[in-house]
């Protein structure tokens, strides 16, 4: 299976990363980063490739780029029922804590929220808080950041999506080059080519997209 180098290659040629030489790799991943977003995360939970268990006040760390799927706490020590946490805002999050309240958060309907305290160290929180015995899960998707362009998947993206990532980052890439030839003042004919090309692009990527997403967010073209 060709790679997503080779597949971006084919479509706007072998020198494309000889413009952006320091970023095209953030550009491609740019470009993940952006699908993931875009995806449905009922769709994204069939191809998940992590989850993080926690069982206690402290949390989950390291939470950044990360897009998070799922959470879910157990009912009860059997650990065969589960409920889906709903997110709030942090202070409902501290007003769920409060016994007294009538937004008490209870085993039957936990929440959960990014706890932002620690600058340094922003956590996800679930209440009522998880045990060793009542455990909570954390599915989610992980923003690459490495070269994903040497690979032919990526790492929680369904393959159907590929030709989507390739889409979007040709035309990541086909910006930097545009914005290489404004500032060079060059070429104009080429210029407009690279335009069109990028415009190009940009109609097919919109509709390989629409095979996932609709207005009513149901996964799709699978």
């Amino acid at each position: 299976m060709a790679t997503i180098d080779q597949r971006i290659e084919e479509l706007i040629g072998s020198d494309y990363d000889s413009i952006p030489t320091n970023s095209h790799n953030d550009l491609i991943n740019s470009a993940v980063n952006e699908i993931a977003d875009m995806l449905p995360s009922e769709l994204l939970l069939k191809y998940v490739q992590y989850k993080t268990d926690i069982s206690t006040s402290g949390g989950m760390d390291n939470i950044e780029e990360k897009k998070v799927l799922l959470v879910t706490r157990e009912v009860a020590d059997a650990g065969t029922e589960v409920r889906e946490c709903t997110p709030v805002p942090y202070f409902e999050f501290l007003r769920a804590q409060d016994a007294t309240s009538i937004y008490t958060a209870t085993v039957e309907s936990p929440v959960y929220t990014y706890d932002v305290n620690a600058a340094t160290d922003p956590k996800l929180k679930i209440f009522p808080v998880p045990t060793l015995a009542q455990k909570g899960t954390i599915w989610h998707f992980n923003y690459p950041a490495g070269d994903t362009g040497t690979g032919s998947t990526v790492l929680g993206l369904p393959n159907s999506c590929i030709q989507a990532v390739v889409l979007k980052a040709c035309i990541n890439l086909l910006q930097a080059y545009i914005s290489d030839f404004v500032q060079d003042e060059e070429d104009n004919e080429m210029q407009t080519m690279l335009s069109a090309q990028m415009q190009s692009l940009q109609a097919q990527f919109q509709q390989e997209m629409a095979r996932f997403i609709e207005q009513d967010a149901t996964p799709r073209g699978e």
